[in-house]
């Protein structure tokens, strides 16, 4: 019997170190706090239909539990395939970094969902990057209060662009490959869009009445 051989080839594996950001990422809802027993994570893309329609359920689903026991934070994930999606991150970068309230940067997301549909793929179709950041700049100061020019320039800076990217090598690394995506207490949660609060309750809320044994030092 002729013997056989089987050849492993071992191909050199390199590893980089990802881009460790200067603080945590994320934008959490309503306070919630760091000490809450459940930690829910979505990611979005603000031009993603998707998100727009988890995006009411799952701040209704904060709101249901309080800042106390779920801190929901969203962490913005533009899709490559929503042209426009990335200009719509970066305001929220460039909000930030105007040190806008809490408020006011969830009310620009909010805006941003709201009219969503005048920024996706056909409809921007003949607009040049400059006046697609000039229609969310008019936005922005609408939904935020921050003047429209001073959100456009903020949109041409490599800084914002910088910790824009960031952002999204985070997603990449935690494997998240389209939106929204969802983690509870850092384990990834195959949950549907449209599910309701009454769906994401029957996850929460057992883990809710789990109580962990207390240990003796």
């Amino acid at each position: 019997m002729p013997a056989c051989l089987v050849l492993f080839a071992l191909i050199p594996v390199i590893y980089s170190q990802a881009p460790i950001l200067p603080r945590p990422d994320g934008y959490v809802y309503h306070n919630g706090s760091p000490e809450a027993p459940i930690h829910m994570e979505a990611f979005i893309d603000l031009a993603c239909p998707d998100c727009k329609t988890a995006w009411p359920i799952l701040k209704k689903l904060a709101d249901s539990y309080g800042p106390n026991k779920l801190r929901m934070t969203f962490h913005i994930n533009p899709l490559v395939y929503h042209r426009q999606a990335y200009y719509a991150a970066m305001g929220v970068r460039a909000l930030v970094a105007a040190n806008v309230s809490v408020h006011d940067l969830f009310n620009y997301m909010d805006a941003v969902f709201k009219n969503q549909s005048e920024f996706y793929n056909k409809p921007t179709l003949k607009m040049s990057g400059l006046q697609v950041i000039q229609a969310y700049a008019k936005l922005a100061h609408k939904a935020a209060g921050i003047s429209a020019m001073k959100f456009a320039n903020a949109l041409q800076n490599s800084g914002i662009d910088h910790t824009t990217r960031l952002s999204s090598k985070l997603a990449w690394e935690r494997g998240v490959t389209g939106t929204p995506s969802f983690f509870i207490n850092g384990i990834r949660v195959i949950g549907q869009s449209n599910w309701t609060v009454k769906q994401w309750k029957k996850v929460i809320d057992p883990l809710l009445k789990t109580k962990f044994p207390r240990l003796e030092l």
